[in-house]
């Protein structure tokens, strides 16, 4: 499934203008890809991960009906912990913005479910901002992580700075991904 997402965004950085090379895995984990401009310089490395039915039914069995508690938050949470020791190990003092690709197979999680895993809040009835459960390590790398960007199965649907206003943020809001607020 990860083949298919890391496609998918490699088409997607092409068709805005975008080189994106796969960087080879050694024994460190890196990320997936470098992603060039069309003079060659390097812009910013991404990370795709796939989020599919797997990430949340471990142990059940085909057509098995089984009774957890929501594993959502903790799985985005572990994959976006994951990707930020991935781009550590090549940018280690984040000279360089990284850009993190989700792509969601699933039907039992979206966007918003991201924004409540690394942020801890919530938009209630009255549309207000409010804290629904606390975010743990997971704020500690915000810093490393400068976008966002959500594919609902093989579409582009929302993107958001994890940490507004780095250094990279107004980099990378020339690059129009998405209109982003």
């Amino acid at each position: 499934m990860a083949d298919k997402g890391e496609n998918l965004v490699s088409e997607y950085f092409s068709h805005l203008g975008l080189d994106a090379r796969k960087i080879s895995e050694e024994e460190v984990k890196t990320p997936d890809f470098e992603v060039y401009n069309k003079d060659g310089k390097l812009l910013f490395y991404a990370e795709e991960k796939t989020i599919d039915e797997s990430d949340f039914l471990n142990d059940a069995k085909s057509g098995e009906v089984i009774c957890v508690p929501d594993s959502s938050f903790n799985t985005l949470q572990k994959k976006f912990r994951t990707s930020v020791q991935q781009f550590r190990s090549v940018n280690e003092h984040h000279l360089i913005p990284n850009v993190l690709v989700f792509v969601n197979q699933s039907t039992d999680v979206n966007f918003n479910d991201l924004i409540i895993a690394l942020t801890g809040k919530g938009i209630d009835t009255d549309g207000e901002l409010v804290a629904i459960r606390p975010v743990g390590r997971v704020k500690a790398d915000h810093q490393f992580v400068d976008l966002c960007l959500w594919f609902d199965k093989d579409e582009l649907t929302n993107g958001a700075y994890v940490s507004c206003h780095t250094r990279h943020t107004e980099f990378l809001e020339n690059i129009n991904f998405v209109e982003i607020d």
